[in-house]
């Protein structure tokens, strides 16, 4: 009886630690009609977590050139239970490959994520500063231009946006402007 009493403790304990690991408490949260994106600065890095009304992908793009040329997209989604999700580059004014394909490095961390009634949530940790050319630098004393959309309901990362907008956004005071 104390084996099998064991057995059901040790599991429990496991998940309960697991889900304490990946728990972020996020410094900003900026809420939009049908998404939102929130925010922690951690020395070096940013955890970020997004949300939206969607089956489909969500992302984020950091301090974009012109368009998306140039930004440096976070972009994800939920398929049975489990995320898939890609660190790109802007390519064009609005097209976007994956970091490794233009010689650069796959920089997420700490990747979770959960589909339910229809939303979608994203969290992973980036660099501020990764060092790849295909990242660009977040300065989070500075205004950043912060991308942000998600697709429909579908699980890809080819299906074109049904939201987009950019906003400017001070990532250590939270302040905002579009």
């Amino acid at each position: 009886m104390k084996y099998l009493f064991s057995l059901m403790v040790i599991p429990f304990l496991f998940f309960s630690a697991t889900t304490q690991l990946s728990a972020v408490q996020y410094d900003h949260t900026i809420e939009l009609d049908r998404m939102s994106f929130a925010w922690k600065l951690d020395g070096k890095n940013i955890h970020i977590q997004l949300k939206a009304k969607t089956k489909g992908w969500v992302a984020v793009g950091f301090n974009p050139k012109k368009a998306m040329q140039g930004a440096n997209f976070i972009i994800g989604y939920v398929k049975r239970r489990k995320v898939k999700i890609q660190d790109e580059y802007g390519i064009r004014l609005n097209d976007h490959i994956r970091d490794v394909l233009n010689q650069g490095e796959n920089n997420i961390s700490n990747v979770t994520g959960k589909e339910s009634r229809g939303v979608t949530t994203i969290s992973f940790t980036i660099p501020l500063n990764s060092g790849d050319e295909s990242d660009t630098k977040i300065d989070p004393d500075s205004m950043n231009k912060v991308l942000l959309a998600f697709g429909p309901a579908k699980d890809d990362f080819h299906t074109k946006h049904v939201f987009r907008t950019a906003l400017n956004v001070n990532l250590k005071t939270g302040a905002y402007n579009q």
